[in-house]
């Protein structure tokens, strides 16, 4: 997508304008798009998070969208009436055979038809909605397996629950609905995330995922713990202290700067790693205190202070984090 439509893309997104993708049928050719789809929509509103839940559920549900499509082309192609009972049982094991061997003819049956599925998302102020529909309408027994897997979703910790209990065995088993519902409320969002919606014309699943997915609640306990835990942070150390408040002397001379510096091997150990990194670009390596100090840039070295008078601290108050910076290190 060149520059200026991503730009136009992401305006039109954020200003809650609806965001459409049009499918006849889907498939493992069509996912990269839908991956590269959703990852625009979730860093605009930052739910990065979400990425590939989101891609799990939006692509079982096309999936089934294009499956109900396809069903319908497939019982009138076999002189079925897909509203007659006895019709539909006997098409049902027919229909599952040919989507599950031969689904390339289901979708070139469906590319003669008008029949479509549309995936759209818009953003709203506290949620963003996603919605599939496709230009079918549902039928008695579909909705009604539907309204049965939501039911019972509730129950069941995790997706091999579901499938251990489950026992409808003429389609396919429904555990795509129960897995959205597991995902989505793994994932922290509760209440009514799910609706389908039905019309003489069209079938529609309406998904929202609300922007705090934290209740205020526990946000309110993060932040005041967060701030009892700065509050009972220790100062930093009188020498980086001394260091920072020489940095902002408008006069300062670097021997003064090294002199102090000098007085902490660790400090002095740090800042000549530093200076050697690549990040300033020598290809020389230097052992001198002034000539790394230089090399920093006077510019830089507050930063730098007060960033190892922080880390100290820190390791000190969290030793745990050591390890978690050691194994991204190491797996990096």
């Amino acid at each position: 997508m060149p520059y200026t439509e991503l730009l136009k893309f992401q305006d039109d997104f954020i200003s809650g304008s609806p965001i459409s993708k049009e499918y006849v049928h889907f498939s493992e050719s069509d996912c990269p798009g839908l991956d590269v789809w959703i990852g625009r929509i979730v860093r605009g509103i930052s739910l990065e998070f979400l990425h590939e839940i989101l891609f799990t559920i939006l692509s079982e549900l096309l999936v089934n969208g294009c499956k109900a499509n396809g069903k319908r082309v497939f019982f009138l192609e076999q002189n079925l009436d897909i509203h007659n009972e006895k019709d539909y049982i006997k098409g049902i094991p027919l229909f599952k055979e040919e989507f599950g061997h031969y689904r390339k003819r289901v979708f070139q049956s469906l590319e003669r038809t008008p029949y479509k599925v549309w995936l759209t998302a818009k953003n709203h102020p506290d949620h963003i909605e996603f919605s599939v529909r496709n230009n079918a309408k549902i039928l008695t027994e579909e909705k009604h397996r539907i309204d049965t897997r939501v039911e019972s979703s509730v129950k069941y910790r995790n997706i091999n629950d579901a499938y251990r209990e489950s026992v409808d065995n003429e389609e396919s088993s429904g555990l795509g609905i129960v897995l959205i519902h597991i995902l989505l409320r793994n994932s922290g969002v509760k209440n009514r995330f799910f609706e389908l919606v039905t019309t003489e014309n069209d079938t529609e699943v309406i998904i929202r995922i609300p922007k705090r997915i934290i209740p205020q609640e526990t946000q309110r306990d993060i932040r005041e713990l967060i701030r009892r835990e700065i509050d009972s942070l220790p100062p930093l150390s009188a020498q980086i202290q001394k260091l920072i408040l020489i940095c902002t002397k408008p006069d300062v001379e670097w021997s003064e700067i090294s002199k102090e510096v000098e007085k902490d091997p660790s400090t002095t150990a740090e800042v000549l790693k530093i200076a050697n990194s690549p990040l300033f670009g020598s290809h020389n390596q230097t052992v001198s205190i002034l000539e790394a100090l230089k090399r920093i840039g006077l510019k830089n070295l507050e930063s730098i202070f007060l960033t190892l008078g922080t880390k100290k601290i820190l390791n000190t108050k969290y030793p745990k984090q050591l390890a978690v910076w050691s194994h991204s290190y190491k797996t990096s």
